[in-house]
């Protein structure tokens, strides 16, 4: 899967999907379950001024929503601790949004 000729070419984009696309795709990709790939925006952030892409987003319809998402992931090509500690920060941040969200619309 990762040729030796070519993996200092390719880019964290390259590795996400060469690793885990076609494994998690056969696992999930045919029921509810919905895979977000590639640098896309979770619909909660939408009503903030906040703009963060992630690298895969595990959705599945929710009672209140179309969609809920169920896991946020962010991948990299080399762990480095900087990329460690910036995307861990991204995460939980926006896992803290994404609770806001989820207890906004309970309360409503």
């Amino acid at each position: 899967m990762f040729s030796s000729a070519n993996i200092k070419s390719y880019s964290e984009e390259d590795f996400k999907l060469k690793s885990w696309s076609f494994i998690l795709e056969e696992i999930f990709g045919y029921g509810n379950i919905n895979l977000k790939w590639g640098d896309t925006i979770p619909g909660f952030l939408s009503k903030s001024s906040i703009t963060s892409k992630l690298d895969l987003r595990v959705s599945a319809p929710s009672v209140s929503s179309d969609l809920s998402d169920l896991s946020l992931t962010e991948f990299a090509k080399k762990c480095t601790s900087s990329k460690y500690y910036l995307d861990k920060l991204k995460l939980v941040l926006l896992s803290k949004l994404h609770l806001n969200s989820l207890l906004q619309e309970d309360i409503m």
